[in-house]
């Protein structure tokens, strides 16, 4: 290794969640205040707790060279302090005690083993402490820009709020009743699945999906439902989380429960650690809905899969998403979810294809699923299948493709095979792309023409002014005055969506300078971006 660089094998530098050219202290434990900042590099070859330095980095730091070098990763703590050096990331602190907690809980069963290393407690901690955080963290400063006071204004009665509300409400009250059951039995590992579920359920879709009622203007009922909502979620959260994660729950109930309480007649109990556990509301579940938006969320989970899958951009538009459900009923119950598919997948139509419709976008490729049918007993059975199933044209399988899913099984000869015993594989006609689950097929119009373009260009732009923005540290509420110089081409597009672009960054006028006569120029910021290989350079100057 090179004077200032550290060679790690590579499991290690994954396992540390270190970053390529990354720079990391070095120390030896027995000596702390010998220390060398210097950049960590991956190496293949080396083995595990194998780190490799230069001659003048060991002089420094009075390291000893190991006497053999086959050295096993458990016998690494006993080797000597002079022959150990111990690797810190400055910005990135140990995890604290819930989130220790919170692993040796979630990480597995307590029948299996569990690979213990700050990285899976990390990795843990980014599932679902920190989802929870930010989910907390977006209703605290939202609550605070309209001073919701959760005793103060009136929450509107269940039935009249959203489809989205009554949907969230049914997925607390359920996973309540999990949680509560679970934990009733012991069972503390399955109780953290439910309650990572429930999380992601909170802040992949409910809050995504309600950002624009809170940031709506002014007071309105379905505000207040809003707010309401999430506020009765974060509560219960608090309470239902307490004996997994003490603190965090704590800080959460202190802020929304003991505070607001503190001025309103109905008292509460002075920490989430004497509140009663939450008994589950039955009357809230609807698991009609719940089924529905699981479809939802379904479709879109193969939509994004497929922009993944294809490297096509989130944030640039496309013509259409069509969608094959294997299911006629489902196509029916989803009609009305017309426009949450199409913002979610960033599309301009979303269409729902009949089956018999579906070889103009993809074509059928069937093969056995060995685990199932091995489970059977049909070994020499799923060789046959799988010949039979390569020798079949399109229309073939596409034609058993759709008896299987209609009728709930296929027969072959003297074998009937359930949907679990054949796997579907798609190959996407030209300008699509597709991908498919037991649920549908999702396929993506990938043609791209000048309209779609300009929309992409316009949705980029505005995620380098609103970074800028996060940058120079604005509020959430601040107005800005914006500029844009350089390129024609976007000043034009900002132009032509200038209603659009000026309301999703807060700005109240768009101006090629901010060096107008009597303008506070000297509180002006400006960056130099690229907007799609475009150079623009972007001025705000935030209103007074």
């Amino acid at each position: 290794a090179k004077k200032g660089e550290a060679m790690i094998g590579r499991e290690d530098f994954e396992g540390l969640d270190l970053k390529e050219n990354q720079t990391v202290r070095l120390y030896r434990l027995d000596a702390p205040e010998l220390s060398l900042d210097l950049t960590v590099r991956a190496d293949k070859k080396l083995r595990r707790r194998v780190v490799i330095l230069s001659e003048d980095d060991r002089k420094t730091l009075g390291l000893a060279l190991c006497e053999t070098q086959d050295i096993r990763p458990v016998e690494v703590p006993r080797l000597p302090a002079l022959q150990r050096v111990m690797f810190e990331d400055p910005d990135a602190p140990a995890p604290g005690a819930d989130a220790f907690r919170w692993f040796f809980f979630a990480a597995s069963p307590p029948w299996t083993g569990t690979r213990h290393s700050l990285s899976n407690v990390r990795a843990l901690q980014r599932e679902f402490a920190v989802k929870l955080r930010n989910v907390y963290s977006f209703f605290t400063i939202y609550a605070s820009i309209d001073s919701f006071d959760p005793h103060g204004h009136r929450a509107p009665v269940r039935s009249s709020r959203s489809e989205l509300d009554q949907w969230i409400l049914s997925e607390l009250a359920q996973t309540v009743h999990s949680v509560t059951r679970d934990l009733d039995a012991y069972d503390v590992y399955s109780a953290t699945q439910q309650l990572t579920v429930w999380v992601e359920s909170l802040s992949n879709w409910y809050v995504r999906r309600s950002r624009d009622r809170f940031w709506a203007s002014g007071w309105t009922e379905d505000k207040a439902a809003a707010y309401h909502t999430l506020y009765e979620a974060l509560t219960t959260t608090a309470t239902l989380v307490a004996p997994f994660l003490p603190y965090a729950a704590e800080a959460m109930y202190q802020n929304l429960v003991v505070g607001p309480a503190a001025t309103s007649k109905q008292p509460a109990p002075e920490s989430v650690h004497l509140a009663l556990f939450p008994n589950a509301d039955e009357a809230a579940i609807d698991r009609a809905l719940s089924k529905k938006i699981a479809l939802v969320r379904d479709i879109v989970s193969l939509g994004l899969q497929v922009r993944s899958d294809h490297k096509l951009k989130v944030r640039q538009p496309l013509r259409a998403a069509h969608v094959i459900l294997t299911k006629v009923a489902d196509a029916r119950a989803l009609s009305y979810a017309t426009s949450m598919i199409r913002d979610e997948l960033n599309v301009l139509n979303v269409h729902f294809v009949p089956t018999s419709e579906a070889r103009t976008f993809v074509e059928y490729k069937l093969k056995p699923n060995f685990r199932t049918l091995g489970q059977k007993g049909l070994g020499k059975e799923a060789q046959d299948l799988k010949r039979l199933f390569a020798e079949w044209t399109a229309a073939q399988a596409f034609e058993a493709f759709t008896k299987l899913t209609s009728d709930g099984a296929l027969r072959i000869g003297s074998l009937t095979l359930d949907p679990a015993d054949v796997e579907v594989a798609f190959e996407t006609k030209e300008g699509f792309a597709a991908s498919g689950s037991r649920v549908g097929v999702v396929a993506l119009e990938t043609t791209l023409d000048d309209e779609l373009r300009e929309l992409g260009i316009l949705r980029e732009l505005q995620n380098r002014v609103q970074a800028a923005r996060k940058d120079i540290g604005l509020e959430y509420t601040d107005r800005i005055v914006l500029a844009l110089q350089g390129s024609g081409r976007v000043r034009t597009i900002a132009e032509r969506h200038r209603d659009v672009l000026l309301r999703e960054v807060l700005g109240v006028d768009l101006a090629d300078t901010l060096d107008a006569p009597g303008a506070a120029t000297a509180s002006a910021t400006w960056r130099d971006v690229e907007v799609e290989g475009e150079a623009v350079r972007i001025g705000i100057l935030k209103v007074e």
